[in-house]
C-alpha cells in the first residue's frame, strides 16, 4: 500500500515538472508564450495541491510547499491580469526561498521536490532580481 502511494506522488511530481518545464520552453519560444506562461500557472497550482496533500504527513514542509505553489500561482496571475501591486508581491517571494534553504538543509526533500521547488524558486529569485535592478 505504501509503495503505491509513493509511486503515485512521484508520478505526480513527474507530471508537475514536465508541467513547468514545457511551460518555461512554450515561455521562451516565440510560437505560443501565452500558453506557456498558463502552463507553468497550471502546474504551479499543482504544486500548491500537492503541498496541501503533503502537509498530513509533515506539516511544515507542505506548509512551505504549498506557500511556494501558491505565491508563484499568484505571480503568473499578477502578471497576465496586470493587477496592481505586483512588486510587493514579488518581494513577499523572499519568505519561499528562505523556506526552500530551511528544506534543504534538514533534507526533507525527494530529488523530485528539489526539483519542482529549485524550478520555482529560480523563478522567484529573478523575480527578486529584475525588482532590484541587479
Amino acid at each position: 500500500m505504501r509503495t503505491e502511494i509513493q509511486s503515485s506522488n512521484n508520478q505526480f511530481l513527474l507530471f508537475l515538472f514536465v508541467g513547468l518545464l514545457a511551460g518555461i520552453c512554450l515561455t521562451l519560444s516565440d510560437l505560443l508564450p501565452t500558453t506557456g506562461v498558463i502552463t507553468y500557472g497550471i502546474a504551479s497550482l499543482g504544486v500548491l495541491f500537492y503541498g496541501l496533500h503533503i502537509s498530513v504527513q509533515d506539516i511544515v514542509k507542505g506548509l512551505i510547499i504549498s506557500i511556494t505553489g501558491l505565491l508563484s500561482s499568484l505571480g503568473v496571475i499578477s502578471a497576465l491580469l496586470h493587477w496592481p501591486y505586483a512588486i510587493e508581491l514579488r518581494l513577499i517571494m523572499v519568505l519561499p526561498l528562505l523556506g526552500f534553504l530551511y528544506l534543504l538543509i534538514r533534507r526533507k526533500l525527494t530529488k523530485l521536490e528539489i526539483g519542482l521547488l529549485l524550478i520555482l524558486n529560480i523563478d522567484f529569485g529573478i523575480k527578486i532580481g529584475q525588482i532590484l535592478n541587479v
